[in-house]
């Protein structure tokens, strides 16, 4: 094939009679309904009764498609068309956990922090999830946990967990107290300016 020159045979395979009229004819295609275009790349029939997204994958594994303004995740389109609108405040957990479904009764509503930790391998939630300092083995406890503020991903801010045991075992002389998270988180919120992470780092 002379350079310059590339076969487009798979793209137009791709495309509906109607597309390809419309590139003859050198329009652009109607674009279809979101609900219509949806459920038409729906399988209903996945295992353990989850409904498979049959179009675009991204990369993260959620299905995607154009609502017309933007890109938008299967599964969230899939909970708007059947249940309305989402709380604001609440993000949507796969029970699942197949990122490829879109059965919203394998969906549910939950805070941003209980979608990073729980049923999460990610560095967030299985920091969250530990309740030994790692370095020295003693358990945290509001006694020995000092919280300072962070910033993580993107300068969200975030709530830094300190293990006081090892801070006074490398300085006898610390006078460093314990703090809560919610003051550390309040703090980088004032400092960052930014929403608070929903999970923490650990020592």
């Amino acid at each position: 094939m002379p350079r310059g020159v590339y076969d487009r045979t798979h793209i137009v395979r791709k495309l509906s009679p109607e597309h390809i009229a419309a590139m003859v004819a050198g329009k652009r295609a109607k674009m279809k309904p979101l609900a219509e275009r949806f459920w038409s790349k729906v399988n209903k029939n996945g295992p353990n009764g989850c409904w498979i997204f049959t179009g675009h994958i991204g990369g993260r594994g959620y299905g995607t498609i154009w609502d017309g303004a933007k890109v938008r995740t299967a599964h969230q389109i899939s909970w708007e068309l059947t249940r309305g609108e989402r709380p604001g405040g609440f993000v949507l957990d796969h029970i699942c956990r197949n990122r490829e479904c879109c059965n919203p009764d394998h969906l549910r509503l939950v805070t941003p922090r209980q979608n990073a930790v729980e049923n999460n391998d990610s560095p967030f939630a299985l920091n969250a999830q530990k309740t030994h300092c790692r370095k020295c083995g003693t358990e945290f406890h509001p006694d020995n946990v000092r919280w300072i503020p962070s910033r993580g991903p993107k300068g969200t801010p975030l709530a830094a967990r300190v293990c006081l045991t090892c801070v006074r075992r490398r300085s006898p002389g610390s006078r460093l107290q314990p703090t809560t998270r919610e003051d550390a988180l309040a703090a980088a919120r004032a400092k960052y300016g930014k929403e608070p992470c929903t999970s923490e780092r650990t020592p």
